[in-house]
């Protein structure tokens, strides 16, 4: 949802600039305030998006039963039982190390 917001916020602030640069109001220093705002969105994309897009998989949906999936999922027996081995299904796992 976070990635959503800041990829509209991208958009919205483009389209100011290129709304203010249509009418012939983009100035010096209307350019040097989009400067900044720009240079916070993307620090805004450092501290938030980006650890958020890392941290958060999806859950791969492709071991799920195709009988299972609908609009509303969570009311059919076994599904979160599935979601869970197909969460758990990780070929990256860590080994524990053998000891003699």
């Amino acid at each position: 949802m976070v990635v959503k917001i800041y990829t509209a916020l991208w958009a919205m602030i483009f389209l100011a600039a290129a709304a203010l640069f249509a009418v012939g109001s983009f100035t010096m220093v209307t350019a040097v305030v989009f400067g900044f705002i720009m240079f916070g969105m993307t620090f805004m994309g450092i501290m938030v998006v980006l650890p958020i897009t890392i941290s958060h998989p999806t859950v791969k949906l492709a071991h799920v039963d195709p009988k299972m999936r609908s609009s509303f999922p969570i009311r059919r027996q076994g599904f979160l039982s599935q979601v869970k081995t197909a969460w758990n299904n990780d070929d990256a796992a860590i080994k524990k190390p053998e000891t003699h």
